[in-house]
């Protein structure tokens, strides 16, 4: 049986159904609840947030504890599992990944419209961010670093920045105020032109705070199928594919000199920053496409099939 979480309420029923039937139940953690969600909160109630949530703390710990297995689609998630289940006989990573086939269809659909509104200048560098536009997300300090870019090299370098959230107006008037012409707040893209867009960039950046506890979201793994170099601000196991992948360079969460810095570098480093995008790619054809993340799991779930069929029988998952 494998069961996802959030939602908590539906995981901690399951792996006591798991208990009951007898049947190993894994869990699979795919978000930090309720961790999280304090920080959700208005400030004056983040410091009472483990109170008013610890029916779910509840929760989270028995689901834990009685699942026969931990899952996560990050080091992270595994490990906060491990944390309030403890080891398990059955624990793995499977990143959420993505579908290079759809996405390759999805950049060649987006062309159609695509092309024209975003027409590349020959010699212009461009650098993505996408995602939320929230307190958890780093996007602010981005568009600071930008002001020195613009500075430094005038319209040569292009900032887009897609998606939506609570900072967005903060950000649109850090970009009136500064007469950043070299950055373009666009809400919401439909896939295919989004798709074709990353396609186009030179960098995506995958921009989040620690506390945030976003491990591995999925924005970094269009960006590796885009070909794009990615610049990080997640510690552990991002920063770990970036830096062992050789397809991108880890920088501070709000530091806006350092953010610069790899712009910079990406920038005057045409070698290293095509390479990096080259790189970006071939690691998503070898260890993210889902055709290769889903095969694994499988293989891991029947595994723990065939070791529950045979409990004498030693095990290696």
């Amino acid at each position: 049986m494998l069961f996802s979480s959030p939602p908590l309420e539906s995981a901690f029923h399951a792996a006591r159904l798991g208990q009951k039937w007898n049947v190993p139940a894994i869990i699979d953690i795919q978000d930090t609840w309720p961790s999280a969600l304090p920080r959700m909160m208005p400030r004056p109630l983040r410091l009472v947030g483990h109170l008013l949530l610890r029916r779910y703390y509840t929760l989270e710990r028995e689901a834990c504890t009685r699942a026969a297995g931990i899952v996560g689609v990050a080091q992270g998630y595994l490990d906060r599992g491990v944390e309030v289940g403890g080891h398990k006989k059955y624990e793995g990573v499977f990143p959420l990944g993505v579908s290079l086939k759809e996405v390759d269809e999805a950049i060649e659909r987006g062309a159609v419209v695509g092309k024209a509104k975003w027409a590349k200048p020959d010699g212009q560098v461009w650098f993505l961010y996408s995602g939320s536009l929230s307190h958890n997300y780093d996007f602010l300090t981005i568009i600071q670093a930008a002001r020195k870019a613009k500075a430094r090299f005038g319209d040569r370098v292009r900032f887009i920045i897609t998606g939506q959230g609570e900072l967005a107006e903060k950000g649109r008037r850090l970009v009136h105020t500064h007469g950043l012409t070299n950055v373009t707040m666009t809400g919401f893209l439909d896939f295919d032109e989004w798709a074709y867009l990353i396609s186009q960039v030179d960098a995506g950046f995958n921009a989040a705070f620690p506390d945030a506890l976003i491990y591995f979201p999925n924005k970094i793994f269009y960006y590796l199928a885009a070909g794009a170099a990615v610049l990080n601000t997640i510690p552990g196991q991002c920063a770990e594919v970036v830096e062992q992948g050789e397809c991108g360079l880890t920088y501070a969460a709000g530091d806006v000199d350092g953010c610069f810095r790899v712009i910079e570098r990406l920038v005057e480093d045409p070698h290293e920053r095509r390479a990096m995008g080259a790189a970006a790619r071939r690691l998503a054809e070898a260890k993210y496409d889902r055709a290769i993340v889903y095969r694994d799991m499988t293989r891991f779930l029947e595994g723990v099939v065939e070791d529950h069929a045979s409990p004498g029988r030693s095990s290696t998952l």
